[in-house]
């Protein structure tokens, strides 16, 4: 039972770092991430502060930073599913109101395609920095304000 529940803690702490650490790349700050499992059933949680983009652009990068949680997830364990439901719809929205109001199915599918394979690459790119931050996760719980950010500056990220 232990190690079942380290496991599904580790998984955690990447899907959340992940989101953390594309969102700094990407100029977004970051206010808190959390592995503590929350009254909604969620395992763990993350929270931007500021977007420091313009609108199209802060949408393409919110569908791919609603993404990446996923792929480290995959990443890190290959044979589980990840706990990314709630990431996809998301992304999802935000690709319809990215397209607009006229926009067919497959324009948003084209773009989801589009930031899917963003965030398979940014996991890929930035995978040491993301495993960086989930230690500072599994050994905090809860990284708020300024943290995450010294963690993600400490271990070099730069915006992308």
């Amino acid at each position: 039972m232990m190690l079942e529940e380290e496991i599904r803690l580790r998984a955690t702490a990447t899907h959340e770092a992940a989101h953390a650490v594309c969102c700094k790349a990407q100029g977004v700050d970051v206010a808190a991430i959390c592995i503590d499992a929350r009254q909604d059933g969620q395992d763990g949680y993350f929270q931007q502060r500021t977007r420091n983009l313009p609108l199209p652009e802060y949408m393409a990068a919110k569908m791919v930073s609603d993404l990446v949680g996923g792929f480290a997830e995959l990443r890190l364990f290959p044979s589980e599913t990840p706990a990314w439901a709630a990431d996809k719809a998301r992304a999802e929205k935000t690709a319809w109101e990215l397209v607009g109001r006229r926009a067919t199915y497959q324009d948003v599918q084209r773009e989801i395609t589009a930031a899917e394979k963003r965030a398979m690459q940014f996991v890929e790119d930035h995978w040491q920095h993301i495993e960086a931050v989930a230690e500072h996760l599994l050994q905090f719980k809860v990284l708020c304000d300024a943290v995450p950010v010294v963690a993600v500056e400490k271990i070099g990220i730069t915006n992308a």
